[in-house]
């Protein structure tokens, strides 16, 4: 009886839909044909896994900042990096390695305890804490923030009541006007006069120093 012939996909991946790194190799020395195949796929997933990571680099530079949270305040949580969770799922199915290497940026988690409109990546308390003293209250119940919410305490909460009031102002904070007119401020610079002499004075520093290399 005739077997058929194995797809692609099965080359590459195996059963179960499983990336399998010597699959590759196997078809190969059975005669199969499919290594380069099957390299183009994994520089196929590689490629989309990242490409996925820099699309949602790029939303956040929008969606984090502090006028745009303080203008949706009203509106249902629209966004918790959902592209980079989806990068994340690929990259785990796939195997490319991208997330676990040091190339991969903070991995976002759930909501931020703050403000509650952003994913949160950085974690205070914890085991990412060093502390000396056992009645420290975040080092058995850390938080995750996002980098606008910033805890400011004079001396660590004791209780879940004074770790609520610090969360709570630091989503303050994180949508005052104050600090969402200064984000304003920092993104229109470069349009500015000023702004525009210094941007064009470092593409020209820049050119010259390629040229030069």
């Amino acid at each position: 009886m005739r077997r058929s012939r194995p797809s692609l996909w099965e080359a590459c991946h195996g059963p179960g839909e499983q990336h399998v790194a010597g699959r590759c190799g196997e078809s190969l020395v059975a005669g199969q044909g499919y290594d380069h195949g099957c390299r183009d796929a994994a520089r196929v997933e590689g490629a989309l896994v990242r490409a996925l990571n820099a699309a949602c680099t790029g939303v956040d530079a929008v969606a984090y900042r502090p006028v745009v949270v303080r203008l949706t305040q009203r509106l249902p949580s629209w966004w918790g990096c959902q592209v980079a969770h989806a990068s994340m799922k690929l990259d785990e199915r796939w195997h490319t390695g991208f997330w676990p290497s040091g190339a991969a940026p903070a991995a976002p988690d759930g909501p931020c305890d703050a403000c509650q409109r952003r994913a949160g990546w950085l974690v205070v308390g914890g085991d990412h804490e060093e502390t000396d003293s056992t009645d420290d209250y975040l080092a058995s119940h850390p938080v995750q923030l996002r980098g606008w919410c910033e805890l400011d305490f004079q001396s660590p909460p004791r209780n879940r009541s004074e770790l609520q009031r610090a969360l709570d102002a630091a989503r303050a904070r994180s949508v005052s006007l104050a600090l969402a007119l200064k984000g304003l401020r920092r993104v229109a610079a470069p349009f500015s006069p000023g702004g525009r002499l210094w941007l064009g004075g470092r593409l020209v520093a820049e050119a010259l120093a390629r040229g030069l290399a």
